[in-house]
């Protein structure tokens, strides 16, 4: 299936990155006119939740989940992305990205994987808020449903 996406143009630094991704989320919600919804199957997905949902691409730079100064929860995913990205530092071809300090992101219970070179798991630009369970942690001393949050500035 062909779906043609509105441009969602990040810049990092001096260079421009024509982000796709199959959900991006702004403060109104899901934006369908810059979202790949074939590439999401399953699950509930509203303005500010997707639970149980999966997502999959084989295209390179191809992100999962997109959020720009809005709010949104990611329960259970199961993300699939193979094939190189091409930014870490912009998030170009990560399964999930917050950008902005508008953004609030929420992440339960995800299985990323992701194959190929610069193809990150989570990312937070901008100073966006990202909260997910502990990863630092051993997984016998980690208190069930406890977020982690941290702060990424761009650059």
């Amino acid at each position: 299936m062909l779906t043609v996406a509105a441009a969602n143009d990040i810049t990092y630094e001096t260079l421009t990155f024509p982000f796709r991704q199959a959900l991006y989320v702004d403060a109104g919600g899901v934006v369908r006119e810059r979202s790949v919804p074939a590439a999401v199957q399953g699950g509930k997905l509203t303005g500010t939740l997707a639970r149980d949902v999966s997502i999959t691409s084989t295209g390179e730079c191809f992100d999962g989940l997109f959020v720009q100064d809005g709010t949104h929860t990611l329960q259970r995913p199961v993300i699939s992305l193979t094939g190189n990205g091409r930014c870490d530092f912009a998030g170009y071809g990560a399964a999930v990205v917050g950008d902005g300090s508008a953004t609030t992101l929420v992440v339960e219970g995800a299985r990323i994987s992701t194959k190929g070179v610069v193809r990150t798991a989570v990312i937070s630009n901008d100073g966006a808020g990202t909260a997910g369970p502990p990863t630092s942690a051993p997984r016998s001393s980690r208190r069930p449903g406890a977020p982690c949050r941290w702060r990424a500035a761009a650059g």
